[in-house]
């Protein structure tokens, strides 16, 4: 039989709040992913919820859809190097970072 989960949001240390807690846990990938690639990372949980404030609900997978990146892939994740761009923008700022390597 399958047991179906319901959320326990008496048993949340981050938040009650559902929203939050997302928004907690996916700050906390983003964090673990740029410290495995050996980036930086000095955006607090706050900072970083702030940059999404009145954009949260447009992220997600399609070419329009927004998502969060370095202005200076050289710098730190911090609050004045981060921007909210298109993934089809990143996609196009990765392909030519790689063109220019290719070229050098």
């Amino acid at each position: 039989m399958l047991k179906i989960h319901k959320p326990r949001p008496h048993v949340w240390r981050v938040a009650k709040d559902p929203e939050t807690r997302l928004q907690y846990y996916n700050w906390m990938q983003a964090r673990t992913q740029a410290m495995y690639r050996g980036a930086e990372w000095e955006l607090t949980f706050r900072q970083w919820q702030n940059v999404w404030k009145d954009s949260w609900h447009l992220r997600g997978r399609d070419s329009d859809s927004l998502c969060i990146t370095r202005k200076d892939r050289n710098k730190p994740w911090r609050r004045n190097n981060v921007e909210l761009i298109t993934r089809l923008e990143l996609r196009r700022r990765s392909n030519q970072t790689r063109w220019d390597l290719a070229r050098e």
